[in-house]
């Protein structure tokens, strides 16, 4: 998911402009103490805490309770991360500034556990090169949200009180018109695309650890042998919506997610190859519950990757397997307005796409997605 604005920001040092831009970032500021470094790139976006190490340099950080490690900045190439680190030891801007800024809004998803003010996460995308993660948190005192940017827990040792910010947009008004814009797309997110709350171990590569149905929600639907559509939950991962289960002369059939085009040809969307896993997806369509064990091991192949052979936004199809169980169809999108996307299987339904089958871990997200595009990258 992805929305851009165009505008100038109130601030001449910087022109805030549409996803389309290709313009670089740049360090338009350095400053060292000690070990520590402070930047700013394209005069916007304040980067805090870079620890210098050696001939290298260590962006900020966040570690959670179960001791994973997540990047605070990403950059997406190593050139831009050579680029700006090398700004960083050498102690000097870039020569040449870039005085234009954009932005994009992309992995935005919500949060689903219970009594908790974190709703929901995001990810800014500036000028196609540098990613900075977000959390969209509920306010205490009306329906509204705000915008937690990397920062973190204070050190008493050094007398801190408060919330330490790691990443700070500097520009008031881009800050405004971006977290604006953050709020908005978060709030027209479809309830169903939640984040899964277990965290999942996610690699490339087979993983012979079991696909098992870790939430299930069944519409009693009762049309002729249409008794229900069922959607489920695969290991934390991924779902699957609007399973069709049919009863004929009393035994259970279903139909997954397909695409029928308006001359009736009928594409299937996904392919099991497991049968003990088409018998517990069954399973639970029937009785209602999920697997009784359940798994949060995660290991995808990429299986299919054609070329479109006509001219459009469409570039690739292709399909990734989850341990060695499940082939999910995937295509990728590249635009004039817009940067290469992964697009999972969503039917046409009054007038718009609903999303059948897609990833609902951020983890399993980022790495698959990042995978398929790598790849898409290399192809060009």
């Amino acid at each position: 998911m992805r929305k851009t604005v165009l505008f100038v920001a109130a601030v001449a040092a910087a022109v805030i402009c549409a996803s389309s831009s290709k313009a670089d970032i740049s360090v338009t500021s350095v400053e060292i103490r000690g070990d520590m470094a402070t930047i700013v790139i394209n005069d916007v976006v304040e980067i805090r805490e870079i620890e210098i190490v050696g001939n290298d340099v260590k962006f900020p950080e966040y570690v959670s309770s179960s001791g994973r490690v997540y990047p605070q900045v990403k950059f997406r190439t190593p050139a831009v991360r050579t680029r700006v680190s090398e700004a960083i030891l050498n102690n000097r801007p870039d020569g040449e500034r870039a005085r234009r800024i954009s932005y994009d809004i992309t992995d935005v998803s919500r949060y689903g556990a219970e009594g908790s003010s974190l709703a929901g996460f995001a990810t800014v995308v500036f000028n196609n090169e540098m990613e900075i993660d977000v959390r969209i948190m509920e306010a205490r005192y009306s329906e509204d949200y705000w915008i937690s940017w990397p920062a973190r827990p204070p050190d008493q040792d050094k007398g801190e009180s408060g919330w330490q910010d790691l990443v700070v947009v500097t520009n008031r008004r881009a800050k405004d018109i971006i977290e604006d814009d953050i709020k908005e797309t978060f709030s027209k997110l479809d309830p169903a695309e939640s984040l899964a709350e277990t965290e999942v171990e996610v690699s490339q590569g087979r993983v012979d650890a079991p696909l098992t149905v870790t939430a299930i929600e069944v519409h009693t639907i009762n049309e002729g042998d249409l008794i229900a559509l069922v959607d489920v939950d695969l290991s934390y991962a991924f779902r699957i919506k609007d399973i069709e289960v049919y009863e004929r002369r009393g035994q259970v059939f279903l139909e997954f997610p397909r695409q029928i085009t308006d001359a009736g040809q009928v594409y299937p969307q996904m392919q099991i190859f497991s049968r003990a896993l088409r018998s517990e997806i069954r399973r639970a369509a029937v009785e209602g519950t999920p697997s009784p064990d359940k798994y949060n091991q995660i290991g995808f192949e990429i299986t299919k990757f054609e070329k479109n052979r006509f001219e459009s936004a469409l570039k690739y199809r292709g399909g990734v397997t989850i341990n060695g169980s499940i082939e999910i169809d995937f295509s990728i999108l590249d635009g004039d307005t817009y940067d290469a996307f992964v697009s999972w299987p969503s039917v046409r339904e009054e007038g718009q796409y609903v999303d059948k089958i897609f990833p609902i871990n951020r983890d399993v997200q980022r790495a698959i997605e990042t995978a398929i595009l790598e790849r898409y990258r290399r192809e060009q």
